[in-house]
């Protein structure tokens, strides 16, 4: 598959700080200065950007978004063009959503998780040990809280362009876990987000934040025992070097969050902006359907390949998965209020 265009083109964002367990702090990024946007109009045509924090070369996300950049630029009759910048080519994931509030980056993608530091209800669907299946997670944005969502990226300076899952984020240790007992003692490198410390507190691990590029690195030191990714990520980025266990918790589901800055996408035409709606359904449709395949073949890779032990936990840790879940919960309470909160649980039950 051809390199991604990568290369910082002139770019300001917003440092954006996760506060410990008051819940994420929203970063004021329209006080910063603006500067050259990454949307561009040349010779008639619109040239979009989408930028994001993860590693999609070689893999099944990026062979699907390589195949619709095409796929939109010859529905366009090359109208309208979007060029990718992956692996934080334009920024973490603390800056790119605040890059897009600014119009610094048109569009943008991350996990819901990360997004929260901005549009704090975000911190809702990363509950973890919420979901039982990324189907729920995907039935729900099809639901009318999709709306709901929506607007709250929109008090926020930002058109949420679509949200879905395709996959789960699991455990990895250097020894088994087949029960909360056996966390004790152990470090957890967990994401950036304070929901996430809690809920693996709460089980028994020591849980703190690393940026994911040094991660490799400390757990070979033993820095820290155990991790959690989606399999793309621990078989990418050779894992099981320095792990020996896999543990389907499947706590998270992988989502996939496209934003844009709200002004441009208002000074869309309708056609351009059906052009974007068509781009994106096929990215999610064509995920849907491959990862499960993909998924199966990486597990096969990690057990014969590389000799992972595969652990799938019993119904009695899962319940205290699901335990540290409602201890989030109750803190999403005191942050966001019980009435955003007890929206998002009726919307789910009304799916469920």
């Amino acid at each position: 598959m051809r390199r991604y265009r990568k290369g910082m083109i002139g770019i300001l964002t917003a440092a954006l700080v996760l506060s410990s367990c008051s819940g994420p702090a929203v970063q004021d990024t329209k006080a910063e200065t603006p500067v050259e946007s990454t949307e561009e109009v040349a010779d008639g045509a619109l040239h979009l950007t989408i930028a994001t924090s993860a590693t999609w070369e070689d893999s099944i996300s990026g062979r699907i978004l390589e195949k619709y950049q095409k796929e939109l630029a010859e529905w366009s009759g090359g109208q309208m063009t979007i060029t990718m910048y992956e692996g934080s080519a334009l920024g973490g994931d603390d800056e790119l959503l605040p890059g897009a509030v600014q119009g610094t980056l048109s569009i943008v993608n991350s996990v819901g998780a990360v997004q929260a530091g901005v549009v704090p209800e975000m911190a809702l669907l990363g509950i973890p040990g919420f979901f039982q299946d990324y189907d729920t997670y995907n039935r729900l944005m099809e639901s009318s809280y999709f709306d709901v969502l929506h607007g709250y990226y929109e008090e926020r300076g930002l058109e949420l362009m679509t949200s879905f899952a395709n996959s789960y984020r699991d455990l990895t240790s250097d020894r088994p876990i087949h029960s909360v007992q056996d966390i004790a003692g152990m470090k957890i490198r967990t994401l950036n987000n304070p929901y996430h410390m809690l809920f693996w507190k709460a089980l028994g691990f020591d849980a703190a934040y690393l940026p994911f590029g040094d991660l490799y690195m400390a757990l070979r030191r033993e820095e820290f025992n155990a991790q959690e990714n989606p399999l793309s990520a621990i078989e990418r980025n050779h894992f099981n070097e320095v792990q020996k266990y896999i543990i389907f918790t499947h706590h998270v589901v992988v989502d996939y969050v496209f934003v844009m800055n709200k002004k441009q996408y208002d000074a869309l035409t309708e056609e351009q902006k059906g052009w974007l709606d068509r781009f994106f359904a096929g990215i999610k449709n064509d995920l849907l359907a491959e990862t499960p395949s993909d998924d199966e073949k990486l597990k096969r890779l990690l057990e014969e390949a590389s000799g992972m032990e595969m652990i799938y936990p019993d119904e009695a840790f899962l319940a205290e998965l699901r335990k540290g879940s409602e201890l989030v919960i109750e803190e999403l309470r005191k942050d966001l209020g019980s009435e955003k909160v007890d929206l998002f649980l009726q919307a789910v039950d009304a799916i469920s």
